[in-house]
C-alpha cells in the first residue's frame, strides 16, 4: 500500500512534465508553420545579389555564343559548305545520311 501511495505522488510530476514537454512541441510547431515561406532580409539580399550575378554570366555566355556563330557563319565557311549548282537531289541525300553518320 505504501508503494501505491509513492508511485501515485511520483506519478503526478511526471505526467507534468510529459505534458509540459508536449506542450511546448505543439507551440514550436505552430511557429514554425507561420514562419514557413518567409525569408529574412539578409537571405533575400543574397538571393538577389545571386540572381545578379547569374544574369551577368548569362549576358557574357550569350556574347560569346554569338561569336562563336560569327565565326562559323563567316564568309569563309559558307564557301567552304556550299554544294555545287549541278548537284543533284540524290548526291545531296547521299550527303546528307553520311553526315548523319558521322554525328
Amino acid at each position: 500500500m505504501n508503494l501505491l501511495v509513492i508511485a501515485m505522488l511520483l506519478s503526478v510530476p511526471i505526467i507534468a512534465i510529459l505534458a509540459q514537454t508536449f506542450l511546448k512541441a505543439q507551440s514550436m510547431n505552430r511557429e514554425t508553420d507561420k514562419d514557413k515561406g518567409k525569408i529574412s532580409k539578409k537571405q533575400l539580399d543574397a538571393l538577389l545579389s545571386s540572381l545578379a550575378e547569374i544574369n551577368e554570366e548569362n549576358k557574357l555566355l550569350r556574347k560569346r555564343i554569338e561569336n562563336l556563330e560569327i565565326i562559323v557563319a563567316g564568309s569563309e565557311w559558307q564557301e567552304k559548305l556550299q554544294l555545287p549548282e549541278n548537284t543533284s537531289q540524290k548526291e545531296i541525300e547521299a550527303l546528307a545520311k553520311l553526315l548523319k553518320k558521322k554525328n
